[in-house]
């Protein structure tokens, strides 16, 4: 696990390598900037001959880490036959009578043994101090700075801006520093034209960029500033991740959010689809009551016998009698001159006419003598200039 985070915590994706070349004259910069794509890498800038550091810096982003490498004068190269890497042993070698706290430096193996670069602390603090403002997270002194590229640009000779090497079997054999400006050369890596002057910026930037892990100089101020910007990474990387989750959370509360508005939309449209029905129903089931009750209190939900009364009233109806109304369950009687809607459906309206009392009479007892009469009511009776009669009659039926 710690591993795992450790990997993550030295994972460079952009890197920029630059070379601080010490000249008698003057200090110029070179500086190339390479990308980590999965398996591939890609040079996106590369600039060399930077007179001074205002431009260098104009040209530093500050969100990109630095690997630095340091030539030209006051850098001190011995070639050893020794086989121990260890630098203060070699340094002992190399200056003996020397303060090792006062030095620092670094060492590759050669064909021959061991190639080391010494550097005094004092002059490269104050080269340092100048990137205070940069995340520096490597570095590199000298020739060390080319080790990563030297099984890529293959056997010859190549000029950087201090030193001429002489390359063979991916290893330095010689080398000499150079005091004047030497002729640019360009080289093909993969595809990239590259000139040879950005050789050790290209060299440390791949070494770190391939390598995070490793340590390239084990220097107290590179530690502490590789340290901060691997911990502002993480920091970093955990917000951004942060920030997902709580973008992809917010995003399903979302959906779920809309998913239930529309469902609630739904069931509250059903649910006023069905108060509304339910207040139609009520509606119609007083209707229905109303005209129920109205129907059960003139006893039209009971058999009609409508037709057997008319008939039994018109076979005893006598020659002589002429009937104008014949009504059976007229229409209640009401307060108001409204229509109606109760009937009578126990009586029965007759009103006629006839020219002969006596045969009225006779068929008036016919009419009382039905075994569905009750009672039968001469309502007031008239006669007309010519001698004929008119009458009406109510006739009351036994309640059924």
């Amino acid at each position: 696990m710690k591993e795992k985070i450790k990997q993550f915590l030295v994972q460079y994706r952009k890197l920029t390598g630059v070379e601080i070349c010490i000249h008698e004259e003057a200090v110029h910069y070179h500086l190339i900037t390479i990308q980590r794509k999965g398996d591939s890498l890609d040079i996106i800038h590369k600039k060399h001959a930077i007179p001074n550091e205002e431009q260098l810096f104009a040209l530093l982003p500050k969100d990109i880490p630095l690997a630095l490498t340091v030539s030209g004068k006051g850098i001190i190269h011995k070639q050893l036959t020794e086989q121990s890497a260890d630098w203060l042993s070699l340094l002992q070698k190399s200056l003996p009578n020397v303060d090792s706290n006062d030095f620092t430096g670094q060492n590759i193996p050669t064909s021959e043994g061991q190639l080391i670069s010494i550097i005094r602390k004092t002059t490269l603090d104050k080269l340092l101090e100048r990137f205070d403002d940069y995340s520096v997270v490597s570095l590199t002194t000298g020739l060390p700075a080319l080790e990563a590229c030297l099984p890529l640009i293959g056997d010859g000779k190549y000029n950087t801006s201090t030193y001429s090497i002489q390359i063979s079997q991916n290893a330095i054999t010689s080398y000499e520093s150079l005091h004047n400006h030497a002729a640019t050369q360009t080289i093909d890596l993969g595809g990239e034209l590259l000139n040879t002057f950005l050789l050790p910026a290209f060299g440390t930037a791949l070494t770190t960029i391939l390598n995070p892990d490793k340590k390239l100089y084990s220097y107290e101020t590179i530690e502490k500033k590789r340290s901060d910007y691997q911990y502002a990474s993480l920091a970093t990387k955990i917000g951004w991740t942060g920030l997902g989750l709580l973008l992809i959370t917010l995003l399903v509360n979302f959906m779920i959010f809309a998913q239930l508005n529309s469902k609630n939309n739904q069931l509250s449209n059903e649910m006023a689809y069905n108060q509304l029905q339910a207040t139609e129903i009520q509606q119609l089931q007083k209707q229905l009551d109303t005209k129920t009750a109205t129907l059960s209190n003139n006893q039209l939900l009971a058999p009609s016998k409508i037709a057997y009364y008319a008939d039994e009233i018109a076979q005893l109806i006598p020659t002589g009698i002429l009937l104008d109304q014949l009504k059976i369950f007229p229409p209640a009687e009401t307060s108001n001159r409204q229509a109606s809607t109760s009937f009578s459906s126990s009586s029965v309206y007759i009103k006629g006419s006839c020219k002969n009392s006596a045969l009225l009479n006779l068929w008036i007892r016919q009419l009382e003598g039905l075994d569905w009469v009750e009672s039968l009511k001469v309502l007031p009776y008239r006669e007309t200039d010519k001698g004929v009669g008119i009458f009406e009659l109510e006739l009351s039926l036994f309640q059924q």
